[in-house]
């Protein structure tokens, strides 16, 4: 879902496979929202939190796909235009993140783990440098912790670092930055909880 204001009017997105579908009356009518694409598996819709009325939108050619979009607007998704990215995109696009008191900063990521970043509000966008986190295709999940600036990722590590039976996927791996007690505590808590995968804790995240 993606929600944005005009005025005192309510916007609601709903993403779904066959298309992007819009609703003013809180649910109580619909209406699609076509994209000039030929692709309509849309993923995620998202609104800058700074009123201007830009928006994102994530497209592509299926689960994981083959190849991905992202579509933004300026009018509070009344129009939509495609957006360049550097490189060619491998997967469908899925995720697009806006920072909440920075909304220069947005991330936008595909199903695979392609990942690209913005710092002027998504207008232009670059491919960010690799990070030290050996992830196979498949983007890691990262959240500052509440009162706190440690960081915790959890993502499957294909390092080799942490042994896993053959023909199994990687293992499920959290990583905290800095590694304070509290953080550790937490990922203790996250890993008792974590009944299908192997989890493995790194000590820090560089």
């Amino acid at each position: 879902f993606g929600i944005t204001h005009i005025g005192g009017e309510r916007r609601l997105f709903a993403a779904t496979n066959k298309g992007a579908f819009l609703t003013v009356d809180n649910g109580n009518n619909w209406e699609i929202k076509p994209l000039d694409s030929k692709y309509h598996f849309i993923r995620s819709v998202v609104a800058r939190p700074d009123g201007s009325g830009v928006m994102f939108e994530c497209d592509g050619d299926g689960p994981p796909g083959t190849i991905g979009e992202l579509h933004r607007s300026r009018d509070h998704g009344k129009t939509w235009e495609k957006v360049e990215l550097p490189g060619t995109l491998e997967s469908s696009m899925y995720f697009v993140a806006v920072h909440p008191s920075d909304p220069k900063l947005v991330f936008a990521a595909c199903n695979l783990g392609q990942l690209f970043r913005s710092t002027d509000g998504g207008m232009t966008w670059t491919a960010p440098e690799p990070t030290e986190l050996k992830s196979p295709n498949g983007p890691a999940s990262i959240k500052r912790l509440p009162n706190s600036n440690d960081l915790l990722a959890i993502f499957n590590d294909h390092s080799g670092a942490f042994p896993f039976p053959k023909a199994k996927r990687n293992p499920f791996v959290a990583a905290i930055r800095p590694a304070t007690p509290a953080a550790l505590l937490l990922v203790l808590f996250f890993m008792s909880f974590s009944l299908r995968s192997h989890v493995a804790l790194c000590a820090s995240l560089t």
